[in-house]
């Protein structure tokens, strides 16, 4: 698999790009658009993971629209590591920006939007509230892509201190 370049507009929730943030290239997850609020998740980066909203006034501006992103797609997998520190149920890593969640249906990661803690859907790409039901926090995660021909066994290791 080749990544491709396209604009952030053309991005479907969930792809796996490389988007320009100052003067570098990112990896960040797009999010899935809900009227005028459409994210995307920083996860490298000295902040990471953050939510940012890409409209202003409704329309995808400045360097999101002036720069295309280098797309990867959705053949990639975000997963925890089990070895990792993990709490069940309850705990501090549920409050922790980029721990990684399991529920009983769904995967999450922990992420800052607008200085507060918001729950990034990985299966959806939504950014919600925190869920209810039995759930697992892990400290630690990466990110891998299936047809990615690389030497590196992860594009991207995140461990919450």
């Amino acid at each position: 698999m080749s990544p491709e370049l396209k604009f952030l507009a053309k991005c479907k929730p969930r792809e796996l790009v490389r988007v320009k943030v100052e003067d570098a290239g990112q990896w960040a997850l797009v999010g899935k658009p809900d009227r005028q609020y459409w994210p995307i998740i920083l996860l490298s980066g000295c902040q990471s993971p953050l939510a940012i909203n890409v409209l202003e006034g409704g329309s995808v501006s400045g360097d999101f629209e002036t720069y295309a992103v280098l797309s990867f797609g959705t053949t990639h997998t975000l997963r925890p590591n089990y070895t990792a520190r993990c709490e069940l149920g309850v705990g501090q890593l549920f409050k922790k920006p980029g721990a990684f969640i399991l529920s009983e249906t769904d995967e999450y990661l922990i992420v800052t939007e607008a200085n507060r803690q918001r729950w990034f859907d990985l299966r959806t790409g939504a950014v919600r509230g925190e869920p209810g039901g039995k759930l697992a926090a892990f400290a630690s995660w990466e990110l891998r892509v299936e047809d990615l021909i690389d030497t590196t066994p992860a594009l991207l290791v995140h461990t919450v201190s």
